[in-house]
């Protein structure tokens, strides 16, 4: 017989006496043919022809763990490019018995030649010999370039945005400013109306360029996406006064109370440069140019404050100088953060009030007057005599006047410095909310509606807050056709807070999510070399494979993902059935596996097709579950990818197979180490209709 290992052309005849080298040398062949074959550990993890490359971009030269003698039909090698190819004509040329075996072209499955980064560097490829042409087989990176250059874009937007928002903070400032001038003018010149108008005056023109400003960044935000003026950056534990590096950012002391500092790269975590948006966060004229803060992205509980008073460009990173840093800190090497500043407004002109000189200077017709502290104590010695200023007293408020001498508007003494509640009210049952409770935060528990007054008669900027303390679900309901969010209603889960603000035609609501959800990473369904953490939250690899979450998938469910760690392999997310293979593999290759790879398109049963936008290092990956539909949809950051939308149920994803899902993730950390992070307190509200897994 003759098969390539083992071969016995001259059998013994029947009764022949065997001699010791005829049987030695039966043994040698049969060990020979053996040392021909893949190795146990190879057949097991895949690696029989896996190979490393020693070419150079489009020109790849392949070692596999064996030899060929020549190209034959069906031939399957899999191997790391040390160069992503450009795009364009490329070939592979792979080691043989007796030297290289000759250049061949590799092509895509249609016979065109490979996009640029259908072979990425680092990134396992797989070819298919046809006789003629090596074929790139599975998921192929080039099919999502339009995909990135629309992130760029939307990135660019989202800059755009950012700008104009500083720019609407700053007039919004300005407008702050010159009210409080008016407000001061009007309550120590009690009897000086005329002094009052000009102040008045000067506010609502501020406020009108407040105002345009507003517009102007609410359409550059939408063109974005809705996009916050806020920059994504990693957290560099360094406190040296040098560049942290690209993508990150530092404070100069690892002590809060101790911070004066901060440096930040001039390029985001994508890439993007900054330049133009710290120019717009330091551009007030004020010596306080803005309110700083770093929030962590994933923990709400983490984040800290500060206000900028200058700021220096270093050329490839900044230096923000800091004052007054306030919140609770606790950020820690390669945590992912959103840095964002509110702009104070530039100075404006002098208002009726000089300089505290306690000199009076004339000015035209009008008499402007130095404020001071003893001078104004002297014109309002006590409460009792704001009736013979002309400031009369409406139970605990008092009036702020127009240049006419009306009443514009009632406030509290408390609301002209620092924030303060109405009060705190307590509801376990439906409630009608009433103009009386203006300022009031509820505490509710149970599961029921709270019905919001009407517009007309709440009135523009009349809000509530809302706080839900049980495990049970509030639904806000606006009068008749009114709206809270542009929806009929919407749903406050238990542990979430919204402030509920009218907005003169229906309701905005703030906040919200802090949903939570109860599944782990289960670890009877995880692949080897990967390992849990966190309470089994988080699953972690160097290696790669996949992993199953413990938790059955039914009726109506909504969980979330979040890509942690650097690493620069491929990361799936998705569902798949119990019993799916999982060690170095992913599992969809399983054919009831289905997931979003990191690079733009979806997968199942070892084969993928263009999808949505890639993802990355602290992006959030929603999915929602119909298995009523069999339906499954995949969202990037709140994003619904492929034009789908779970509620109307519009094109899912994928249509499931029948069978038990659970959730799935696989990660290939060999080119660094990758994570995927259980959000068991949602980043992101469940759709509607939808509750957490």
């Amino acid at each position: 017989m003759t098969n390539g290992f083992f071969n016995h052309d001259n059998p013994e005849s029947r009764r022949t006496l065997a001699r010791a080298e005829s049987i030695n040398a039966t043994f040698q062949a049969v060990q020979d043919g053996f040392d021909k074959l893949p190795t146990e550990d190879q057949l097991k993890q895949g690696r029989a022809t896996y190979g490393t490359d020693s070419g150079a971009a489009n020109a790849y030269v392949v070692t596999l763990p064996y030899a060929p003698a020549a190209y034959t039909e069906g031939m399957e090698i899999v191997f790391r490019p040390l160069a992503a190819n450009t795009g364009g004509p490329c070939t592979v040329n792979i080691v043989g018995v007796s030297g290289l075996l000759g250049v061949k072209s590799i092509k895509r499955q249609n016979g065109d030649s490979p996009l640029a980064l259908d072979l990425v560097a680092g990134g396992p490829t797989t070819l298919r010999y046809d006789g003629t042409t090596f074929r790139l087989a599975g998921i192929q990176g080039g099919d999502i370039v339009a995909a990135a250059s629309s992130a760029a874009a939307a990135l660019a937007s989202e800059q755009a945005a950012a700008g104009s928002a500083g720019a609407a903070a700053g007039s919004a400032g300005a407008a702050a400013l010159s009210a409080g001038a008016a407000a001061g003018s009007a309550g120590a010149a009690a009897g000086s109306a005329g002094a009052a108008s000009s102040s008045a005056g000067a506010a609502a023109g501020s406020a009108t360029a407040a105002a345009n400003s507003a517009v102007l960044a609410d359409q550059n935000a939408s063109a974005a996406g809705g996009a916050a003026p806020s920059a994504r950056l990693s957290w560099d534990a360094g406190t040296s006064a040098t560049d942290p590096g690209a993508g990150k950012v530092r404070v100069n002391s690892a002590t809060l109370a101790s911070v004066t500092a901060l440096h930040i790269s001039e390029t985001d975590a994508a890439g993007a440069n900054l330049a133009a948006v710290f120019a717009s966060w330091t551009a007030s004229t004020n010596a306080i140019k803005g309110r700083l803060r770093i929030a962590h992205r994933l923990n709400l509980t983490v984040w800290l404050e500060a206000d900028v008073t200058a700021a220096t460009d270093n050329g490839a990173w900044w230096t923000l100088t800091l004052a007054n840093p306030t919140g609770p800190g606790g950020l820690v090497a390669a945590d992912v953060v959103a840095v964002s500043v509110a702009r104070a407004g530039n100075v404006g002109a002098d208002g009726l009030f000089t300089a505290a000189t306690g000199a009076e200077a004339a000015t035209g017709t009008s008499t402007t007057k130095a404020v001071t502290p003893a001078a104004l104590a002297g014109w309002l010695p006590n409460l009792t005599e704001l009736t013979a200023l002309n400031i009369d007293r409406e139970a605990d408020r008092i009036p702020l006047y127009d240049a006419s001498g009306a009443v514009v508007r009632w406030v509290r003494p408390s609301s002209l410095g620092g924030l303060r509640f109405a009060g705190v009210v307590t509801k376990a049952s439906a409630y009608t909310v009433t103009t009386a409770d203006a300022g009031v935060l509820i505490l509710a528990s149970g599961t029921w509606t709270l019905a919001l007054p009407a517009a007309a008669s709440a009135g523009n900027g009349f809000s509530i807050l809302l706080k839900n303390t049980s495990s049970g679900t509030i639904t806000v309901d606006p009068a008749g056709s009114e709206t809270v969010n542009g929806s009929a209603t919407i749903a406050v889960p238990h542990g979430a807070s919204a402030i509920l603000v009218c907005d003169g035609a229906g309701w905005q609501a703030i906040g919200i999510p802090a949903t939570d959800g109860s599944w782990t990473w289960d670890p009877t369904q995880i692949g080897t070399g990967l390992t849990l953490s966190s309470a089994n939250t988080v699953v972690s690899t160097t290696s790669y494979g996949s992993a199953l979450g413990n938790t059955a998938i039914t009726g109506l469910k909504y969980f979330e993902l979040t890509a942690l760690d650097a690493g620069a392999g491929q990361r799936i997310a998705g569902v798949c059935v119990a019993g799916a293979a999982l060690t170095n593999t992913a599992f969809i290759g399983n054919a009831r596996g289905y997931g979003y790879n990191s690079n733009g398109t979806k997968a199942n049963s070892a084969s993928g097709n263009s999808f949505g936008a890639t993802y990355t290092t602290g992006d959030v990956m929603g999915f929602a579950v119909n298995t009523n539909t069999l339906g499954i949809w995949a969202a990037k950051n709140n994003v619904w990818q492929g034009g789908g939308d779970p509620v109307t149920g519009a094109n899912p994803m994928f249509t499931l197979s029948p069978g038990v899902y659970y959730p799935a993730g696989y990660m290939d950390g060999t080119s660094g180490a990758q994570s995927w992070k259980i959000n068991a307190g949602l980043i992101y509200a469940p759709p509607a209709g939808f509750t957490p897994l």
